[in-house]
């Protein structure tokens, strides 16, 4: 699943991503657009692509070691997002408003959901896929639903949102949703749908939530950053320094990763009391842990790579062409596409 697991935390421990001096473990420069988020699972790197020419996007899989093209899913044209891998199933987004559950090898589609907009990310747990959809149009909201991971049925569905959301967290029976375009954390019970409680910022945004040690991270467009009780939304700290936008957080259960917009910082902060630990310059985009090192590709088409406890940079990738996707650290490599279509392993 996008972010290593229904938490949305951005944290692998087990990996250890890969160590200076940086090599090109592969390289697949021909995806017909460009390259989602990869997801590695197993020795699989699963990657969809996604494009305006309908029959461009597709979903494949590469072999993680030496990232030999095994097999190829062509009936998610006209594009695919991360999807989610859960024993033998596939959970994949597809451009076109609909989500399908595909077996492991790609060569059976188990069944298919139709959705109102294009599905978000999907996370798996507890034998429901839990999804929200992200229309196009910053004036329409996003509907969650919970799908029976089985037989592809409807559990629920909350439609209470004003605003949009492309991915949820899922923590202890609750599933939390951040919104863009609506100033409101929602939190829902994941067996019901039914709402727990609902936490509203200062301005109309709010970033997908982060889960860790029962409480709930989360960057706000009112330029703070939150941790809130997972059981009743009361705000524990907040983070005020910065003068933009946060985005999407990444937490190790210690210190809490987040970037802005404008400002061109990543901060590290304490995940307990909300003081600063570091902050980083430069334009980086969504943050990923693995081991001692945090990883984060950036709109200057580098990936960098920044030590946890300092905030020093430990090394950077400059091969790159294109800005990239979120970096994955997986074992002893680094996974990531770029948005012209080529996919990368570092080690």
């Amino acid at each position: 699943m996008v972010s290593y697991g229904p938490e949305h935390t951005g944290f692998n421990p087990v990996a250890t991503g890969p160590e200076a001096p940086i090599e090109v473990k592969w390289r697949v420069s021909d995806l017909p657009s460009a390259a989602a988020r990869p997801l590695v699972v197993d020795d699989t790197v699963y990657v969809g692509t996604y494009s305006l020419d309908p029959a461009a996007g597709d979903l494949r899989a590469f072999s993680a070691e030496g990232g030999e093209r095994r097999w190829t899913f062509e009936e998610s044209k006209p594009g695919v997002f991360t999807p989610a891998v859960v024993d033998g199933t596939i959970y994949v987004p597809r451009t076109d408003r609909k989500l399908s559950a595909v077996a492991r090898d790609a060569e059976e589609m188990h069944w298919t959901f139709e959705m109102t907009a294009i599905p978000g990310f999907p996370k798996v747990t507890g034998g429901t896929v839990f999804v929200p959809d992200f229309p196009l149009k910053s004036d329409e909201s996003s509907t969650v639903y919970a799908i029976d991971a089985t037989s592809g049925e409807e559990e629920w569905r909350f439609e209470g949102s004003s605003g949009r959301t492309p991915v949820v967290a899922v923590s202890d029976g609750m599933v939390y949703v951040g919104t863009r375009g609506d100033e409101t954390v929602y939190t829902l019970d994941a067996a019901t749908g039914a709402e727990a409680w609902h936490f509203e910022g200062a301005k109309p945004a709010m970033s997908d939530p982060a889960v860790a040690r029962t409480t709930v991270y989360v960057g706000g467009a009112d330029t703070n950053v939150y941790a809130l009780a997972a059981d009743t939304g009361e705000v524990r700290w907040r983070f005020e320094d910065s003068k933009d936008p946060f985005g999407i957080p990444a937490v190790d259960g210690e210190t809490v990763f987040i970037p802005t917009g404008g400002e061109k910082v990543l901060y590290a902060i304490d995940a307990t009391s909300g003081e600063q630990r570091w902050q980083f310059e430069g334009q980086l985009g969504i943050p990923k842990i693995g081991g001692d090192t945090v990883y984060a590709g950036s709109r200057d088409t580098n990936v960098y790579a920044v030590d946890v406890a300092s905030g020093e940079e430990r090394w950077r990738f400059e091969d790159a062409t294109a800005p990239t996707t979120e970096p994955g650290p997986v074992g002893d490599s680094l996974y990531f596409g770029t948005v012209e279509g080529t996919l990368y392993a570092l080690s």
